[in-house]
């Protein structure tokens, strides 16, 4: 992108109309601040395509009505509406979750924190208010005991009438119900065992899937409707998006690849007398050869994954592994797909796994009683847009039960955020 807008530069210089800033960048080359004004003048003359056009089509109902709809046809899960259950704040609308699948068995209360207020973190993220258990006594098995309570929270800017979202901010709300539903089709005997107690490394895994339907061709013409006409959002505009939808790849990836790098390098220093964050940050990303352009997308100084918890810390690594996981097929890469459906089976409740409480990943192959390598030809179908992921045998052990899934495919590693 730098040569294209030294280019345009350029063009000015011999055409005697350049300001100061540009003679800047001209002799200095992009500096970070200026990345993302370029970026969006560059794709709007490759590609001729301008994001907020979208915004129209995106207003956060249909949005959320897409997301329903989609759990609703891979999982079987109905939304309903409860306007009598008193939440936190005024905005945020609680749904009671059933699934038509098991006889409209009621699995979840769901609580949809969409938009942004004063006091609230920000960002977007799942949270639960009481986690899926069986461990419960006789007296206590009632319909709404058990059952997970599950909040996803997302930033919203509130419209006066409408509330438009960005592409970006529709696949976050997608991304967010992937975590969801990690919670809510929980199905473990512990509430310490259930939801989104995995290993660090597969939580993200459930949330970039899910992401990914937002793309799909049926899902934007059928909920992609325009908040004043009703009219579906225009081929010749879904075909600009799809064209455009690598640009800047380069720059995301290398966004959140420091932000990982530097999460684990932190992690491995052993004296912190008289350590000067500023100082490593900047030797560090000079040391792995940081773009001049191109800043981190968390610094050290707002970096929550850093040391929120034991969880996170130097594992924000797993969110670019998983989004890439996910982007390239994720069940489809042989080894990968046996490592997530063994995590999805055992490791979410680890206790009731036929090797008991200690079992972990390599423990859990020796069923097959056969090297990985050898069951690789397993796997070795492939589908030109979708992968299936097979059904689970019923199991103690899995968290989502016996559910079939189609998985769409991407073409890049996209940019997604940690949460």
């Amino acid at each position: 992108m730098e040569d294209y807008v030294k280019e345009q530069q350029q063009k000015n210089v011999d055409g005697g109309n350049i300001n100061e800033d540009e003679r800047d960048i001209l002799e200095n080359g992009i500096q970070a601040w200026d990345w993302r004004y370029y970026a969006e003048k560059v794709r709007i003359a490759k590609y001729d395509f301008d994001e907020s056009l979208m915004k129209p089509y995106l207003s956060l109902e249909s949005v959320t009505n897409a997301v329903m709809a989609v759990s609703n046809k891979l999982f079987g899960l109905k939304y309903i509406l409860r306007d009598d259950i008193v939440t936190y704040h005024d905005s945020v609308k609680a749904y009671e979750v059933r699934n038509e699948r098991e006889n409209d068995k009621l699995v979840a209360i769901f609580l949809h924190d969409n938009y942004a207020r004063q006091y609230k973190s920000g960002g977007a993220w799942m949270s639960e208010f009481r986690s899926q258990t069986k461990n419960l006594s006789e007296e206590q098995r009632n319909e709404y005991q058990g059952i997970p309570i599950v909040t996803n929270n997302n930033n919203f800017a509130m419209g006066s009438k409408n509330t438009l979202l960005s592409f970006d901010d529709a696949t976050t709300l997608f991304h967010e119900m992937g975590h969801g539903h990690h919670g809510m089709l929980s199905d473990c005997t512990y509430g310490r065992l259930s939801s989104t107690s995995v290993l660090t490394d597969f939580v993200e895994l459930p949330s970039q899937l899910m992401e990914h339907w937002f793309e799909e061709p049926e899902v934007l013409k059928e909920f992609a409707r325009h908040f004043e006409t009703g009219e579906p959002v225009p081929d010749e505009l879904l075909s600009k998006m799809n064209k455009a939808k690598s640009f800047n790849q380069g720059f995301a990836t290398i966004e959140y690849t420091a932000c990982a790098l530097l999460d684990m390098l932190l992690h491995q220093v052993e004296d912190y007398d008289s350590f000067d964050i500023t100082k490593f940050e900047r030797e560090e990303l000079d040391r792995v050869g940081m773009p001049q352009g191109v800043v981190m997308r968390h610094r050290p100084g707002h970096f929550l994954h850093l040391f929120a918890s034991t969880q996170y810390a130097a594992g924000y690594y797993g969110t670019c592994g998983m989004a890439c996981v996910a982007s390239f097929g994720v069940f489809l890469s042989n080894i990968f797909l046996l490592y997530s459906l063994y995590l999805l089976l055992y490791i979410s409740n680890a206790t009731q796994c036929i090797y008991g409480p200690k079992c972990w990943m390599p423990m859990c192959m020796q069923p097959f009683k056969k090297p990985a390598t050898s069951l690789i030809p397993i796997w070795r179908k492939r589908f030109a847009n979708m992968c299936i992921l097979p059904e689970t045998p019923r199991h103690p052990t899995s968290c989502f039960g016996n559910f079939v899934a189609v998985i769409p495919i991407s073409n890049t590693c996209s940019k997604r955020r940690a949460s």
